[in-house]
């Protein structure tokens, strides 16, 4: 039903005003500190172009967080009624969008994403932002895919991070414990020094960078969760450690 729903035109364009509001509300209510814009500053403007990452769980306030003045970012969004709407939110917002679904390297299982793999491949090399949430669409929850990875060495373009919380916020029990954020919190945004990827030759070195990428991209989602007073979201499968 919802999908029926969202496939008329004038209800699809209202959900999108709505939900791109609720967007610009929420970001313009909350009292944001920012940690680390001169990593995105020295990189925004190179002609490489970037590979940008979030998880998915984050994804809500990217397309507004992003500096207006940086480099011109496109997301990859699935090719879906929900996919739609997130699509649309985001140009409200001055953010493209590549239509596609995951691409699994190792199964060679295409879902529409190899054709959008090469569509932000050429985005990055004319000096644009790839935005990709490297452990979606469906997890696991914080495990960073080799998707973008093969971006990012492909393209030559440095990978940044970013990451955000707000103290006012509702976590869904979802895969990836999605956070819809509230109006009128703190928040704290925080960007990753750049990364670069090693030559595509070396999987060892590869699979190194993989888990450099992934573990920096938990540290920092951390930080921005403690610095708002909430507690971190733990990825897939790892369990806290027990009481004594």
């Amino acid at each position: 039903m919802a999908n029926s729903i969202l496939s008329s035109r004038p209800v699809l364009s209202a959900l999108t005003g709505l939900f791109a509001g609720y967007i610009w509300l929420v970001y313009r209510t909350t009292r944001w500190r920012v940690e680390g814009e001169e990593h995105l500053r020295a990189v925004s403007n190179s002609p490489a172009g970037i590979v940008g990452c979030i998880w998915h769980n984050r994804l809500m306030l990217t397309a507004a967080i992003w500096p207006n003045d940086a480099a011109p970012a496109r997301a990859m969004v699935s090719k879906s009624a929900d996919g739609d709407l997130i699509a649309g939110a985001a140009a409200r917002f001055g953010a493209g969008a590549v239509r596609g679904s995951s691409f699994d390297m190792k199964k060679r299982r295409d879902k529409g994403a190899l054709a959008a793999f090469r569509e932000m491949l050429r985005h990055v090399r004319q000096g644009g932002c790839a935005a990709v949430t490297p452990d979606g669409p469906r997890g696991p929850r914080m495990s960073f895919q080799e998707g973008a990875v093969r971006l990012a060495q492909v393209s030559g373009a440095p990978m940044i991070m970013l990451a955000w919380s707000t103290s006012a916020q509702i976590r869904f029990n979802s895969w990836d414990r999605f956070i819809l954020p509230l109006p009128f919190g703190r928040g704290r945004i925080i960007w990753s020094e750049p990364l670069h990827a090693p030559d595509r030759a070396d999987e060892a070195a590869t699979e190194a960078f993989r888990q450099r990428a992934e573990a920096l991209l938990i540290d920092i989602t951390a930080a921005a969760d403690a610095a708002v007073g909430c507690e971190p979201i733990e990825p897939a499968g790892l369990k806290p450690e027990a009481g004594p």
